[in-house]
């Protein structure tokens, strides 16, 4: 804003003896007549205004013109508004009567962006004001009208919120979208790969966020192969003891007739070996039937 613009808006907002000091304050940081650029969210989401000018100028005159056009414009400023986390916008934008439910380009939902941001207060909000974690859109993708049917609130990546906050590592959004009803959607050897994924990075947070949104850690990979045994083959120990404590078994075979422990053994890491083999004493005593595998060579 220039010099003149200033003093002349000064001016004109001093003048205003109707306007308490909060109101003229306000305005000052308001953008009146174009002579500021407003970077302050606080603003509002008067810019919505903008749509029946649009339309206007593109010459729509029909319901579903104006429609499609509030279809394609609005999902993004929410979706970009549920990445600040501050509920107050998503509430401004509610209240100009958009649909939080609408997906934008990449057939994202506001609530997809505010679990893959890990913004807890957003995603509080969001479901506070009924986003269904399960809606399912019939729109059309790549031709195939039926499989976006059976997208179940997935993206055009595939994941749906609930996934979104599982890869974004955060545990209380986790839990949140669980508490409305989120579940994993994706196929059993992709949940076994991502698991095996996370424990050959020793990524412990990434597990219990699996954990936390009712994922089985028990599932395997192509290979039958459990996050365990890619715990063990990668020497991730803190991985091992977690995945331990959740009840995998130590002695549970791959496709290459292959247990964590003798994995283990192979690799000769006495320390893993040890948590192994506890936790196999732990479940024989508490089944009562399970042996467990351990060679002399290794004492």
């Amino acid at each position: 804003m220039t010099s003149e613009a200033a003093m002349a808006k000064m001016c004109y907002i001093l003048g205003k003896d109707e306007w308490d000091y909060e109101t003229k304050r306000m305005m000052m940081q308001s953008n009146l007549r174009g002579e500021m650029t407003v970077t302050n969210e606080a603003v509002g989401m008067r810019e919505l205004d903008i749509i029946p000018h649009i339309a206007k100028c593109l010459r729509l005159s029909s319901g579903n013109e104006l429609q499609l056009i509030r279809d394609t414009i609005l999902p993004p400023l929410f979706c970009n508004a549920a990445k600040t986390n501050k509920p107050e916008i998503l509430k401004s934008i509610k209240e100009a009567g958009v649909n939080f439910s609408a997906p934008d380009y990449n057939l994202r939902t506001a609530l997809h962006v505010a679990a893959s941001n890990g913004n807890l207060e957003a995603v509080r909000y969001l479901l506070s004001i009924g986003e269904n974690v399960h809606v399912r859109y019939a729109t059309v993708v790549c031709g195939n009208v039926g499989a976006a049917k059976n997208s179940a609130f997935r993206d055009l990546f595939g994941y749906n919120p609930l996934l979104c906050a599982v890869k974004a590592k955060s545990r209380k959004c986790v839990e949140e979208i669980r508490k409305a009803g989120g579940m994993i959607d994706i196929p059993q050897f992709k949940l076994g790969v991502d698991l095996c994924l996370a424990a050959a990075h020793g990524d412990v947070e990434q597990l219990r966020c699996w954990r936390a949104a009712g994922s089985d850690l028990t599932e395997t990979d192509y290979d039958k192969r459990t996050a365990l045994h890619v715990a063990v083959t990668h020497y991730q120990i803190e991985a091992v003891k977690y995945l331990t404590e959740e009840g995998l078994d130590p002695n549970v075979v791959d496709e290459f007739g292959t247990t964590p422990i003798t994995e283990a053994q192979r690799k000769n890491y006495k320390d893993i070996l040890k948590i192994l083999t506890m936790a196999a004493e732990k479940r024989a005593n508490g089944n009562g039937s399970a042996e467990v595998e351990v060679l002399e060579n290794t004492q």
